[in-house]
């Protein structure tokens, strides 16, 4: 038990904890505020969704590696239905956001170095390269969710920016006619599924939600937003001031719930067979409308994050008072907002309680509890007092403890593990002891693979000129002619590795030049220099390492460095020193390495982030400190993004224009300052590595921590007040592309400005078909005259843009190209007869058509230019209505179509010429 200095110490940490998440949600609430909802539009060009994808499946797809049936990414619970025997075993595939169901008997026969494999897969269609919170890992209809659904989990929600690290657990719990009862953790419901291994894997009834379609916490709340209150059909998994998810089923068939979010547990009562939708009592709250932010308490008629629950064979409820490090138990009869009374207590565990699991026969309950990396189990009787020694796991895990009718005891383990650790009984040492991972091989999470991608922050990625894609997540993999390939198409090869799934390269950033010759930072932390296009059978051209020289003398060690850029011929190689807080240059790094800059410190020898000031929010812009991404423009300015992992540096981007970065100065210069600087707001400039498209427009994407989910751009990025470089009216983005991203590290375009980027943390290659690009548009100004004695008759088309013409029909032209503007364009030598079905687009630069225009029907016709004279415009013998109508037609123009008199004008002295031979057969 406590005392009470202990219990004012809890009370201090839970008021910083809170005043903490209030000032964080102000940070992840703001940015967001002006970005509407939309729904995404793929495969078009022209605009700021994403086309294709490459590393995933498709756009849905958000687990790392190779979803496969035989592994398990982020387990965070396991329930054992023990109808039959030894027992059916459902695994809360948290990472992958699905229950995987495995039949022990079959899995407990395989030999022990070999993974079980499902039988049944809830939450997705299938056990092969699915597994997004409701099929969905883009959020592309942001700030809303896609709907969940009777078929549909989620255990890692579609906002998370690392899919390694994030998780969920949640306690399940079956009854004895083998149902399943699932705390759906970020769909905010419980869902009840019927015999799942006999009927079907699709849920059967819903409580939380109005229907199956809900997916908010207290049915309303929105991502980022304020838990609502809750009412007695609500539920909220996890808010800001809580967080739990739990089910048991009680002697009666009543249903539990440990509502986390809104702090308190809920009982939904069973009658006629039924269990109704609205909860009829609560624990934890004094009514069914209190819940949500900072509810929670420490007093025994209140709760801070429950997560699981026990019912024991006398119908007492034990509830893991998680928040609180303790164990309460409420005994018949029920009130609303009871107290309980203390099983556990704070020193009676490990560091945390993270929940409970009654024994099968309901006289004593197991404690899962973490203590650092390791996770402590005990069976204990009623009152805590443990009956077997304790047992453990070095990998930490939650949620429900698994037990099936021989007294096995399944265990969940997430981080390195990602399996079910197997326990049994050991009756010489009175203890549990570990007899197999049922998820054994291969290795860790889910299954590496040739189409998937590793996960991780740090990767690279380049567009080589011939479309070739090359990216690195410790292989080297390539595509060719990446562009015209389909989303989740398979790499066409690897470099350096023994196979196609071989990580041992090691191979990080990336960069190239304008002849294809790549840098790449192998593991050792060497640049290995290939010459591209990459084959199979590719190897170094090139390895730069080792002590460098410096212009005018002495040498420095090779540098850990975390960011690369290299000009277009190679002359030039930049890297970011991150260990000194500097950027270097090498020149001729593939002849002579010689270090001639160096960006960040006043000599050779400093090192200090902000040469040792105290971290300012305004530092001064000839200094650095832990930079990261560095990238050259297509006028040879430098960008460098003050600032790396996880969140350090200056949280800002910072450009040295070229006309301050000398060629070949004969000695090491020093002490450069900025020209430009993307100041330090919010952490808004906490930025990975920018992009620039043919016209210089920069697009760049931020760290997450920065609260910056979407890709900004930035059309004239090197204009600055000269009188104050760090003038942030000069550093406002023009917009923002339209999909979240988690960790958008690397970014390039490729020449036709097809804009690529690399979510390393969702292992994902996002592809912009030409989002910045302006479609050529054509419009007819002047027609063809519809009469005329001219075989090579002009017309004139406008076009918002300068490209290549293309007839179509017999017109053609000797003018193959257009300019911005209009275009008069005379027809090659038609003979005498009737026109119609020309037509004519443009081709710009970028390879893009117009629309296709019609050119107007007309006539070329030889006859004398006497009828003209007359007033017989179109030469068919007689002076009529069809004459007047040309001739109004024509009014007041410089053209000959209706010139009766020959003086190059239609007016009022060709009217005249018309009345006079007005009806006249002429």
């Amino acid at each position: 038990m406590e005392n009470n200095n202990t219990t004012k110490l809890k009370k201090y940490l839970k008021t910083v904890f809170v005043i903490v998440l209030i000032a964080i949600t102000g940070l992840l609430i703001l940015p967001y505020r002006n970005k509407l909802s939309a729904a995404a539009v793929r495969g078009e060009k022209f605009d700021l969704w994403a086309d294709k994808v490459f590393g995933k499946r498709d756009f849905g797809e958000n687990s790392p590696r190779k979803v496969v049936p035989y592994k398990l990414h982020t387990p965070g619970g396991v329930i054992v239905d023990r109808s039959v025997s030894p027992g059916r075993a459902y695994v809360w595939d948290a990472g992958n956001s699905r229950i995987v169901g495995v039949d022990l008997s079959t899995c407990y026969a395989t030999e022990i170095t070999e993974s079980c494999i499902a039988d049944i897969i809830i939450g997705q269609p299938s056990g092969t390269d699915y597994g997004a919170c409701n099929q969905d890992a883009s959020f592309s209809d942001y700030p809303n969710r896609k709907p969940a659904s009777a078929t549909s989990l989620c255990g890692i929600g579609e906002w998370t920016h690392t899919t390694l690290e994030d998780k969920s657990f949640t306690s399940m719990a079956t009854d004895s006619d083998g149902n399943l009862y699932v705390a759906d953790s970020l769909n905010h419901r419980v869902l009840k599924f019927i015999s799942p291994f006999t009927t079907d894997t699709v849920a059967d009834q819903v409580w939380g939600q109005t229907d199956f379609t809900g997916n908010s916490c207290n049915k309303t709340g929105g991502y980022l937003q304020a838990a609502p209150s809750p009412d007695n059909s609500s539920l909220c998994f996890s808010s800001i001031g809580g967080s739990g998810s739990g089910v048991t089923i009680d002697l009666t068939g009543n249903l539990w719930v440990a509502d986390g979010g809104n702090n308190r547990v809920l009982r939904f009562s069973k009658s006629g067979g039924n269990i109704s939708q609205n909860a009829d009592l609560v624990l934890g709250q004094p009514n069914f409308t209190t819940g949500g932010d900072y509810s929670y308490g420490d007093s025994l008629n209140q709760f801070a994050s429950p997560s699981s629950i026990g019912v024991d064979s006398m119908g007492n409820i034990y509830v893991a008072d998680q928040g609180n490090n303790r164990i309460l138990k409420f005994t018949p009869p029920f009130t609303n907002g009871m107290s309980g009374t203390v099983v556990m207590d704070g020193a009676d565990f490990h560091d945390n309680l993270l929940a409970i699991q009654m024994t099968p026969d309901g006289n004593g309950f197991f404690t899962s509890e973490l203590s650092f990396s390791t996770n402590f189990f005990n069976k204990r009787d009623l009152n805590g007092n443990a009956i077997v020694q304790e047992f453990s796991y070095w990998n930490p895990g939650g949620g429900s403890i698994g037990i099936d009718t021989n007294g096995s005891v399944l265990t969940s383990s997430y981080v390195y593990g990602n399996g079910i650790i197997k326990h049994d009984f050991d009756i010489d040492t009175n203890t549990f002891v570990i007899e197999r991972d049922l998820f054994p091989t291969p290795w860790g999470y889910n299954a590496t693979s040739a189409d998937r991608l590793e996960q991780g922050g740090w990767a690279g990625m380049v567009v080589l000129s011939n479309g070739q894609l090359v990216v690195t997540d410790n292989r080297m993999l390539f595509w060719n002619n990446a562009i015209n390939l389909s989303s989740g198409a398979a790499p066409d090869g690897y470099v350096g590795g023994s196979s196609a799934i071989d990580i041992t390269p090691g191979f990080n950033i990336l960069a190239a030049d304008e002849s294809d010759r790549i840098f790449v930072k192998n593991s050792d932390g060497e640049i290995e220099v290939f010459q591209g296009p990459l084959s199979l059978s590719s190897t170094p051209i090139q390895t730069i390492a080792g002590t460098l020289n410096l212009a005018g003398g002495g040498t420095i060690a090779f540098p850990n460095f975390n960011g690369m850029a290299v000009n277009s011929d190679s002359t030039h190689l930049w890297l970011t020193d991150g260990f000194n807080n500097r950027a270097i240059r090498i020149r001729n790094p593939l002849t002579s390495p010689l270090v001639d800059i160096v960006i960040g410190q006043e000599d050779i020898i400093g090192n200090e982030c902000n040469r040792g000031l105290t971290f300012p929010t305004t530092a001064p812009i000839d200094t650095l400190c832990n930079p990261g991404a560095v990238k050259l423009d297509k006028y040879n300015n430098l960008y460098i993004s003050d600032h790396f992992f996880e969140l350090s540096g200056n949280y800002r981007i910072l450009m040295f224009s070229a006309e301050i970065l000398p060629a070949s100065p004969s000695t090491v210069l020093f002490d450069l300052s900025a020209t430009k600087e993307f100041p330090w707001d919010l952490y808004s400039f906490a930025s990975f590595e920018p992009a620039f498209d043919s016209t210089n427009r920069m697009v760049i994407g931020f760290n997450p921590y920065s609260q910056q989910r979407f890709l900004r751009y930035f059309n004239n990025p090197t204009s600055y007040n000269s009188s104050n470089p760090s003038d942030s009216q000069f550093a406002i983005h023009n917009g923002s592309l339209n999909d979240f991203y988690g960790w958008p590290f690397a970014l390039t375009f490729d020449s036709n400005d097809n804009l690529f980027v690399y979510d390393t943390n969702r292992g994902k290659i996002m592809v912009y078909f030409q989002p910045f690009i302006e479609p050529p548009v054509i419009s007819l100004i002047t027609p063809v005259p519809s009469l005329t004695v001219d075989t090579t008759p002009p017309f004139t088309f406008n076009s918002n843009k300068a490209g290549t013409i293309t007839f179509g029909g017999v017109c053609s032209s000797s003018s193959s190209t257009a300019v911005l503007g209009n275009n008069t364009i005379s027809l090659n030598t038609l003979s005498p007869g009737t026109y119609s079905g020309c037509t004519l687009f443009l081709t710009d630069d970028h390879s893009n058509q117009s629309n296709t225009i019609n050119i107007n029907t007309f006539k070329v016709t030889t006859v004398a230019a006497q009828r003209k004279l007359k007033g017989d415009f179109n030469n068919d013998g007689y002076v009529n209505l069809q004459d007047l109508s040309i001739l109004a037609a024509f009014w007041n123009q410089n053209v000959t179509n209706a010139d009766a008199n020959g003086d190059n004008k239609v007016n009022i002295s060709d009217l005249s010429i018309v009345a006079q031979n007005w009806l006249q057969n002429v």
